[in-house]
C-alpha cells in the first residue's frame, strides 16, 4: 500500500450503490411513501420521514457517497461489522477542520445514509451471482453524541448486505485525495478506479501497466450539465480532470491510437462518448499501491 492511499472493501454491488446514491433524490415514491430507485442489481430505497427538501439537498453532493466510501475503508481497518467512524479522521480526509458547521454537516450526512436500504440486490461473489440480504446499509448508534467536542468515535454497524464483502481478505487501494474532490471529479475518478480495480489482476498476469476505457464508461452515472454549458465546455472539463489526475501521479492518459488534434466531433458529447482512452499506470501511486510499478 502506498502512503497516499487507503484500503477499501469493494464489490460490484457496493460500487453500484455508491454510484447511485445521488440518483435517489429523483427517485419515484413507492406505496409506502419511500423513494425507490431501480438499478441493474436491485433496488435502492430511502426512508422518506426526513424532510424531503433537506434530503434532496444532501443527495445533490458527494458527502453521502464519500461517507459510504469511508465506511468501506473502515471495514478493512476494523475487521468487524462494528465500525468506528473516527470524526477527526474523516474530516482530515476531506480537508476540513473540526468546527460546528462541519460537525453538523457530518451529522446530517450520517442521518441520511442511515435511512438508505437495499432490496432484492445481487452481487457477483467468487464468480457467482449472490442474493444480498435486504436491509439498511448502515445503522448509526447514538448519532447525537457527535455534537460533543469530547466525542472522537461514532459507532456504526454495517448491514448484513456487506458481510461477504467485508470478510473477503482483499482490499482495493484508492488515493486519499479523492475525498477532497468536487462532485464531477469524484464521480469520474471513482469510475476510473473501479475499472482499474477490475483490471489489476489481469494486468499483473499479462505483465502490463496499462488498460483501456471508453469515455462512455468514464462518464457512467456522471451528471453532465451539457444543456447549460454545451458539449465543448463539458468535454474540456473532462480533459482537465484527466490532466489533473495525471499531474497527481495517478496515471498517464491519452486517447487510444490518436492525438487530440486527430479526433473529430470533440465538440459533440454523444460522439465523444465513443472515444477510447488508454491509462498507463507505470510508476504511479496506483502502480505502487497495487504492486504494478516496475
Amino acid at each position: 500500500m502506498h502512503k497516499n492511499t487507503i484500503p477499501v472493501k469493494q464489490n460490484n454491488a457496493s460500487n453500484l450503490i455508491l454510484k447511485n446514491i445521488n440518483n435517489l433524490k429523483n427517485a419515484q415514491e413507492d406505496a409506502f411513501g419511500d423513494k425507490k430507485l431501480k438499478t441493474s442489481k436491485g433496488d435502492l430505497i430511502i426512508n422518506s420521514n426526513l424532510a424531503d427538501s433537506k434530503m434532496k439537498k444532501k443527495l445533490q453532493y458527494t458527502n453521502i457517497p464519500k461517507l459510504f466510501l469511508y465506511l468501506c475503508y473502515r471495514m478493512c481497518i476494523d475487521h468487524s461489522s462494528d465500525l468506528k467512524l473516527e470524526i477527526n479522521e474523516i474530516l482530515t480526509l476531506k480537508g476540513q477542520k473540526r468546527d460546528y458547521n462541519n460537525i453538523q454537516t457530518l451529522k446530517d450526512d450520517l442521518e441520511v445514509l442511515s435511512k438508505i436500504k437495499i432490496q432484492n440486490f445481487k452481487a457477483n461473489i467468487k464468480g457467482k451471482e449472490t442474493n444480498l440480504e435486504d436491509g439498511f446499509l448502515f445503522k448509526v448508534e447514538n448519532i447525537e453524541a457527535i455534537e460533543s467536542k469530547h466525542t472522537k468515535v461514532i459507532p456504526v454497524i454495517a448491514g448484513s448486505w456487506a458481510e461477504q464483502m467485508r470478510t473477503n481478505d482483499q482490499c482495493a487501494y484508492i488515493p486519499k485525495e479523492i475525498f477532497k474532490f468536487n462532485k464531477l471529479k469524484f464521480d469520474i475518478a471513482f469510475n476510473i478506479l473501479q475499472r482499474f480495480r477490475n483490471q489489476s489482476e489481469h494486468m499483473k498476469e499479462q505483465h502490463s501497466d496499462s488498460f483501456v476505457l471508453s469515455i462512455k464508461y468514464i462518464l457512467d452515472q456522471v451528471n453532465l450539465n451539457v444543456k447549460k454549458h454545451g458539449s465543448a465546455k463539458v468535454i474540456k472539463q473532462i480533459e482537465e480532470i484527466l490532466d489533473d489526475l495525471s499531474a497527481r501521479n495517478w496515471f498517464i492518459w491519452k486517447y487510444k491510437n490518436k492525438k487530440i488534434s486527430d479526433l473529430p466531433f470533440r465538440d459533440k458529447i454523444a460522439e465523444y462518448k465513443k472515444f477510447m482512452v488508454r491509462f498507463t499506470i507505470g510508476d504511479s501511486i496506483l502502480g505502487k499501491a497495487n504492486n504494478l510499478a516496475a
